[in-house]
């Protein structure tokens, strides 16, 4: 779909979303910090939410930003609706991203002191902005973002090495036991990624090092607010 035809997509979808929930554009508009006036606008396709309002309405609803933009969610019966809208979510919000002149995505690098800051500045174009940017060429389609590494838990990969990662937008499109970046509230690790083995744990996943002497651990699913494949590595040479 071209860029228009997702715009409208979404507004449509907006319009189901909020009336699948029995809620006037008044009271949406209370609940999103927005005004009557807008909501109307973006569901009569005369303007388009700016991205923080759009992530408002994708956590509210619970819905992915690729559900919102690529289902006709009018086609869905109410019972089909209510079970896409409590699918556990990895991160509601849209991936914020910095272009060049060119209008290609760039490459944000997160430094290691930078790492808390980028957990709570997700979502935002502004912060982006003050991280280092870089292209690799050839790379297949999608984002990348890069970040470096410290610690030895990853052995044979070094401290300071930096790891490009690919967005991956839901936790159901891990590679059981390939490495990946997780960004979370307290910061960000690099780890090989399991869905929990426990039945009681199902919501979680298991992260484990490539350095025997660090013990597995779990988290939650719903703690991890971004995840990232791990493409390329780039260190120096010793």
């Amino acid at each position: 779909m071209k860029d228009d035809a997702i715009k409208d997509r979404i507004c449509e979808n907006l319009v189901v979303l909020r009336e699948h929930r029995n809620l006037t554009q008044g009271d949406l508009a209370k609940i999103l910090g927005s005004t009557q006036k807008s909501i109307s606008s973006y569901e009569r396709k005369r303007a388009f939410p700016k991205l923080d309002l759009l992530n408002a309405y994708l956590e509210y609803f619970n819905i992915s930003y690729r559900d919102l933009s690529q289902l006709d969610l009018s086609t869905l019966r109410p019972d089909e609706l209510d079970r896409l809208l409590s699918k556990k979510q990895n991160s509601a919000k849209i991936l914020a991203i910095t272009v060049d002149n060119e209008d290609n995505e760039n490459i944000e690098l997160v430094p290691v002191k930078a790492a808390a800051g980028y957990a709570e500045g997700l979502g935002d174009p502004e912060y982006l902005k003050q991280l280092p940017r870089f292209r690799l060429p050839f790379l297949p389609a999608g984002t990348y973002r890069a970040f470096e590494i410290e610690g030895t838990s990853m052995l044979p990969v070094q401290p300071g090495s930096v790891v490009v990662g690919k967005f991956v937008e839901q936790p159901d499109d891990i590679k059981k036991g390939d490495p990946y970046i997780l960004v979370m509230e307290d910061g960000v690790v690099f780890k090989r990624v399991f869905h929990s083995p426990y039945e009681q744990h199902e919501d979680n996943f298991l992260l484990v090092s490539d350095n025997p002497s660090y013990e597995p651990f779990e988290v939650e699913i719903g703690n991890v607010q971004q995840i990232w494949q791990a493409y390329k590595i780039i260190s120096d040479v010793s």
